[in-house]
């Protein structure tokens, strides 16, 4: 899709030129032809939504600024802001649990076209960072939230300037304060993403009641879905992953390699749900394993996407009921043992459901247990990596041994990549990332362990011209995906 708007920004100039031009032979030709009008307003109209906006390589090619500020209101545009004596005193840090990742420090002099990458803290870790992914901001005491109309927009990431290497982005910009990034919230990505420069004193806020909340991917929506349905207090955004930064020196094509480590790829193939490592261990994930198969049975019975016979369908209805009466025995237990958990399994493991065999695979009827049903183990594995982190949190003594060593594999292995990124040349994937003057100021990339999906599973780049980065003009800063 980017691609697609990437082409039309060529294509929109030429087009819309030709309309005025057609538009201009209707109206002065005596008698007006009607038809040259009716076919030259279309063209100015597609010329006008299409133009190329900031970043485009046409926009920059003809010393075009851009056109298309993202989208806030006039009164909402901040002033540049005066520098203050002393970086905000972000508070106390929670007490220290798990150590945190400690990368190389990065130089204090870099280079001029290096870049520097922010490391995400491995989960349960907690320090002195005053940057972080995720979690809440923290904002001046009289700021409201941000919000696009009436809908609050979704707190990302929290970059302090303090610190920062002197050359990175070619030596512009503040280097007091801190960067707050806000997403919209189902709006455009492009147009409506808000950095905002926070000076002064700073204070912890917590989040607002939230409109539809970021995209975790298919698996990853269902997943928040299964857990709010159970109520076990997962947050509608992502949990606080503290940063910590070092060089990064890598070929911006290959900046961001795919790790060697199949420590998340393995999880995903593993078939039995037995396994220490993802066996229910509460009786919260005892009800994810319930509601992940459930949903399965329910989406099948609404959806009837593939013409299932109607022995099919009241098989799914009647492993549907015996579903609802398991998460109704996990529910009146006062403790979740270990012998629940087998007998949990001996359950599952007895319903079946009914499908006509295929004429290649010899025809008649076939019974399939539910727990070998493979859409059902996406969304229970991801609602499991979830509740894991939150114990981390809340209740690290909770966890299994085997459980919290899969997972913290997973997590170092997840580490080599889903760092954030902070000046140097942006990749070729950013379309209106490539003009002459542009900054790349920062890079998100879509994560499982973080807890978010750009696109269709590709990075979000925050760029800025060269001179309103000189000025502090944060608010014309602007966003793209990556192809």
């Amino acid at each position: 899709m980017v691609a697609v708007v990437h082409t039309l920004g060529y294509l929109a100039p030429p087009l819309g030129l030709l309309g005025v031009y057609l538009l201009y032979l209707g109206i002065t030709r005596d008698p007006a032809e009607i038809w040259l009008i009716r076919f030259g307003i279309p063209l100015i109209i597609f010329g006008l939504l299409m133009r190329p906006g900031r970043g485009h390589p046409l926009a920059a090619a003809f010393g075009l600024r851009g056109t298309r500020p993202n989208a806030v209101a006039k009164e909402e545009t901040p002033e540049p802001l005066p520098v203050p004596e002393a970086v905000p005193d972000l508070g106390e840090p929670p007490a220290a649990a798990p150590s945190a990742y400690v990368p190389d420090v990065y130089p204090a002099h870099a280079p001029r076209d290096d870049a520097i990458k922010l490391i995400p803290a491995r989960d349960g870790a907690q320090g002195r960072a005053d940057s972080w992914l995720g979690g809440a901001p923290h904002l001046p005491v009289d700021m409201d939230w941000p919000v696009l109309g009436d809908v609050p927009m979704l707190f990302a990431a929290q970059i302090s300037l303090a610190g920062l290497p002197d050359n990175l982005w070619q030596g512009l910009g503040p280097r007091q304060g801190s960067l707050a990034l806000f997403l919209p919230d189902g709006g455009n990505l492009g147009r409506e993403t808000r950095i905002l420069h926070l000076t002064g004193p700073l204070e912890p806020r917590d989040w607002p009641p939230i409109k539809t909340g970021f995209d975790y991917g298919h698996k990853g929506n269902v997943a928040r879905d299964i857990l709010r349905a159970i109520q076990d207090g997962v947050a509608p955004h992502p949990p606080r992953f503290d940063l910590s930064p070092e060089a990064h020196r890598a070929d911006p094509a290959t900046r961001r390699p795919r790790p060697e480590d199949r420590a998340r790829e393995d999880l995903r193939d593993e078939k039995d749900l037995r396994h220490a490592a993802i066996t229910p261990f509460d009786r919260a994930s005892a009800l994810a394993l319930v509601l992940a198969h459930a949903r399965v049975q329910q989406t099948a019975l609404n959806a009837r996407t593939f013409r299932e016979p109607q022995a099919t369908l009241d098989s799914r209805a009647a492993a549907l009921a015996v579903l609802k009466a398991v998460e109704a025995t996990v529910l009146s237990e006062e403790e979740f043992t270990p012998e629940a958990a087998d007998a949990l399994f001996d359950v599952l493991s007895s319903i079946e459901t009914e499908h006509v065999r295929s004429a290649a695979n010899g025809g008649g009827i076939a019974y399939r247990p539910i727990l070998r049903d493979p859409r059902a183990r996406p969304a229970y594995l991801a609602a499991f990596e979830m509740l894991v982190q939150l114990r981390l949190r809340d209740d690290p003594e909770s966890l299994p041994r085997d459980v919290l060593a899969r997972f913290d594999a997973i997590w170092r292995a997840d580490q080599a990549r889903d760092y954030a990124t902070m000046g140097g040349r942006p990749h070729g994937g950013y379309e209106r990332g490539q003009g002459a003057d542009t900054i790349f100021l920062l890079e998100l990339t879509s994560s499982e362990r973080l807890g978010w999906q750009f696109g269709d599973g590709r990075d979000l780049g925050l760029f800025i011209a060269a001179d309103d980065l000189a000025q502090g003009r944060f608010d014309r800063a602007w966003a793209d995906v990556s192809t």
